[in-house]
């Protein structure tokens, strides 16, 4: 591939003339494979990477963009209405803010967010249930949400996984408390000599697990 030819006639004729030629000739194939070839393939490899990572970069900037501008939008709408030094979004604000005309029309023409489309989504933003979201986090989740793809359908199913996300991490808290229950009377049943597992234990944690079930956001 270096010479375009076998390397034995080359070998042959270099080490008639004489034989130090020879391992002048080996050195040169060993750095031009291992040398010149590994940096040329390390260019190529590099030209054809800067395409993707260059779209990686305009497509965080750009959202990034989009996101300060819904950002912006909302707070302007929020200080309108108040003179807190860091306003907060709930969905009396948020539904206030997303039904004026301006501010729909802005979201849908410039951004792809059609809040019409997609019905109710302060549930998808605000998924501590704490009725007070950021601007910046307002707009980061509505940023999600927009295109075709982001049907009802899909935001139902979104919200489905975030509760049972809530759930899982619940039971996990349940069976936390329940295993520390369990130690705790193990030690004092050891402590007094009493034996731990009876009737009475068994019912212990049996009324604790369904006191933890009756607290999971099951529908």
């Amino acid at each position: 591939a270096v010479t375009g030819a076998d390397w034995s006639p080359f070998a042959e004729a270099i080490a008639a003339t004489n034989p130090v030629w020879t391992w002048v000739w080996v050195g040169y194939i060993s750095f031009t494979l291992f040398g010149v070839l590994n940096i040329l393939t390390g260019v190529v490899v590099d030209l054809l990477r800067q395409p993707t990572m260059s779209a990686e970069a305009v497509r965080l900037a750009t959202e990034q963009q989009e996101t300060l501008a819904i950002t912006k939008l909302f707070v302007s709408e929020l200080l309108a209405h108040s003179k807190e030094l860091e306003p907060m979004v709930s969905q009396k604000k948020f539904d206030h803010i997303v039904r004026k005309k301006r501010v729909h029309d802005k979201l849908k023409d410039d951004f792809g967010i059609d809040i019409g489309a997609l019905g109710s989504v302060f549930h998808l933003i605000d998924m501590e249930r704490t009725d007070r979201v950021s601007p910046q986090r307002v707009a980061r989740r509505l940023l999600t949400l927009r295109g075709a793809a982001r049907s009802q359908d899909v935001t139902r199913l979104y919200r489905e996984v975030e509760r049972l996300k809530l759930e899982v991490a619940m039971a996990c808290d349940t069976i936390q408390d329940v295993h520390t229950m369990l130690r705790r009377d193990k030690a004092t049943a050891a402590h007094s000599g009493v034996a731990m597992i009876g009737p009475r234990a068994r019912l212990r944690v049996a009324s604790e697990l369904r006191a933890a079930s009756a607290r999971l956001p099951l529908r």
